[in-house]
């Protein structure tokens, strides 16, 4: 009898001391390299990397974002799109009733410090430019001078004018680093081609004409330096930004001339310049994912090229060095000529200087384009 009590008191005392328990626990998988932030939104600092195939603890699914703990205890949010959920069931024997003989330590859990969001970005966007065709070709205006010049001192009658800025198009590439959510620099290259035109029709009293036209295209590229300030939300930021850099300018101009005698001939100038411009304005950028997106910006740029070189021909002679603006003076008074390239470090004694020559790209740029960071 007395072993039979001793059995029953150890088989309690063993029920006592082990029990089964289920334990049920929720994990995420990493589809790909996603980031773990500080809070749920693409704008929160980075707290760790959950790289695909790694694990880590579902604490809270809030729809877009799951709250998740890593491996090493530190908490954050995840973009839902970049990791899949799996529960896994673990049955186990836990002490129940028996303390144990000394209290355990608690596990020290370390602050994980969260580093800065910095981020690499790479952009690209396509450029149309509202340039005001008088600052874009400001030599034109000696041009219409002389036309006008012809019309009111022989009595000519003239048709038609300079148009003006046809077209600027062109785009913009730039890697840019931003050390902080809201401040960012950037390293861009701009290429931009435009195309001036227009004609005029000169007649004579007697009736004989003269048509002018002129006919430039113009290429302009440099690199530049921009500094961005950001105002960041989840879907949608407002970036400002201005930026210096220094420019090439290529420009062709043609200048085919025909008069009703029959006569025809055509004076070309190839010039060349590099100078420094300045812009800035405004982007928005709108993203499809936490790390692209496209953008839509409007910007004032200031490029001015003056005392321009190159080479001028037509069909009586050729001139190469700086291009001017003058008057000369003829039997007949003063005259305006334009578009004269001279080798001599000034005007001749009988030609006063007028204006040099002056090709700007100022004006207001509009572009759209996307972006990706990293």
């Amino acid at each position: 009898m007395k072993k039979i009590l001793m059995l029953v008191f150890s088989l309690g005392l063993l029920t006592l001391v082990f029990s089964q328990e289920v334990v049920v626990k929720k994990y995420v998988v990493a589809i790909q390299d996603a980031n773990v932030r500080s809070m749920p939104s693409a704008q929160g600092e980075i707290v760790f990397v959950l790289h695909a195939g790694e694990k880590a603890e579902l604490v809270q699914d809030m729809g877009t974002w799951l709250k998740v703990r890593g491996m090493n205890g530190a908490v954050g949010y995840v973009w839902a799109k970049l990791v899949r959920v799996e529960i896994e069931k673990v049955i186990r024997s836990a002490p129940k009733a028996v303390p144990p003989s000394s209290p355990s330590p608690k596990p020290v859990q370390r602050a994980v410090a969260s580093p800065k969001a910095a981020q690499f970005g790479l952009s690209f966007n396509f450029t149309y430019a509202l340039v005001n065709p008088e600052d874009f070709n400001a030599n034109s205006e000696f041009y219409q001078g002389m036309m006008d010049y012809l019309a009111s001192a022989f009595g000519f009658s003239q048709e038609g004018r300079l148009q003006g800025l046809k077209h600027l198009l062109g785009g913009e590439v730039e890697m840019g680093f931003y050390p902080t959510k809201n401040i960012g620099v950037g390293l861009g290259f701009s290429f931009n081609n435009g195309h001036v035109s227009g004609s005029t029709e000169v007649t004579e009293p007697t009736g004989d004409y003269m048509q002018i036209s002129q006919d430039l295209k113009a290429r302009v590229y440099g690199p530049y330096i921009g500094l961005h300030f950001v105002v960041p939300t989840d879907l949608i930021s407002l970036e400002f930004f201005g930026n210096a850099g220094y420019y090439f300018g290529s420009f062709n101009r043609e200048y085919p001339s025909s008069s009703s005698s029959g006569g025809s001939w055509t004076s070309t100038e190839d010039m060349k310049k590099s100078t420094f411009g300045f812009g800035g304005g405004a982007r928005l950028n709108i993203k499809f994912s936490p790390n692209a997106g496209i953008s839509l910006s409007g910007k004032y740029q200031f490029i001015k090229f003056s005392d321009i070189e190159g080479h001028y021909e037509d069909p009586i002679e050729s001139f190469d060095g700086k291009l001017y603006a003058f008057e000369s003076n003829t039997p007949w008074g003063w005259s305006l000529i334009t578009g004269i390239l001279e080798t001599k470090p000034g005007p001749d004694p009988d030609i006063r200087n007028v204006r040099k020559a002056e090709l700007n790209f100022s004006g207001f740029y509009l572009s759209a384009g996307f972006f990706l960071r990293f």
